[in-house]
């Protein structure tokens, strides 16, 4: 079981890497090489009228639920990532049941499928998963790569070396990249504090796959009769859908990262049909 986590971090950090190399990679290679991971996107699926793409996110979704937000989306990964580092400081706090945000969540998907039929695709995208996670790439990460690159151009120079080649910085649009610091700070702090509380809250993303994988052939169960409340696994769910008080599981915000069945050590909870 432990072997089997470690092999879905693996796959969830390689996707990542990916998709930041295509983003960052001053040389061209990655977009070369890693650039069809964007036709995998939900969004720019449908933008591009991919679907074999769409059929595979969706069919996926209805088979085992949203395996797309954990493997795929690099907003989803890097909220974990996020996650991860705020859960090893010495005073988090377990995580706990959060609210469903039920009306925030449909009002957000509803105005963004609105805006995307009216032609409003660049405001549309401040809330798309990708195209912020990307904004975030290209405005931030990218030129942070860039100047490393020519710093060490720079000192392999000093030494009549040149075996890394200085690159010009492109010029960046001041609003962009405010949004970009503003979407960055924003989404580090919630899920450093609450995990995966962007994808379970406004994500329109997460809210359309979340309306397929509360009906899932394969979802997250509960097994009252085996369950001794002991709420483990509900102090180690990152998308705060498990309240075993209620005797509930929120399969439509379940991200299927597998901590909750792999932390219970009574079987009371298990992934399954």
């Amino acid at each position: 079981m432990k072997n089997y986590r470690y092999i879905r971090i693996a796959l969830a950090l390689l996707s990542f890497a990916a998709i930041n190399c295509a983003f960052i990679d001053i040389s061209g290679w990655g977009m070369r090489h890693c650039g069809w991971l964007a036709q995998w996107q939900l969004v720019p699926a449908v933008l591009s009228l991919n679907f074999f793409a769409l059929a595979a996110i969706l069919l996926i979704t209805y088979l085992g639920g949203r395996h797309y937000c954990s493997y795929i989306c690099p907003l989803g990964i890097f909220q974990d990532i996020m996650a991860r580092c705020g859960h090893r400081t010495p005073k988090k706090q377990p995580y706990s049941p959060a609210p469903e945000y039920r009306k925030l969540r449909l009002i957000t998907l509803i105005v963004f499928i609105a805006l995307a039929v009216c032609g409003f695709l660049n405001i549309a995208c401040l809330l798309d998963p990708y195209g912020m996670y990307g904004r975030i790439a290209a405005e931030i990460f990218s030129p942070l790569y860039s100047q490393g690159n020519n710093w060490l151009a720079y000192q392999a120079a000093s030494q009549d070396s040149y075996a890394f080649a200085s690159v010009p910085l492109r010029p960046h649009s001041l609003i962009v990249l405010t949004v970009a610091v503003l979407s960055l700070i924003g989404i580090t702090a919630t899920a450093w504090l609450q995990g995966r509380l962007y994808c379970n809250a406004v994500c329109p993303v997460g809210t359309f796959l979340g309306l397929i994988s509360s009906h899932s052939l394969c979802r997250v169960r509960l097994n009252e009769e085996k369950c001794v409340s002991c709420k483990m696994c509900e102090r180690v769910c990152k998308s705060g859908c498990i309240d075993i008080s209620a005797k509930t599981i929120d399969n439509s915000r379940c991200v299927v990262c597998g901590r909750c069945w792999q932390t219970c050590k009574v079987e009371g909870i298990r992934y399954g049909k």
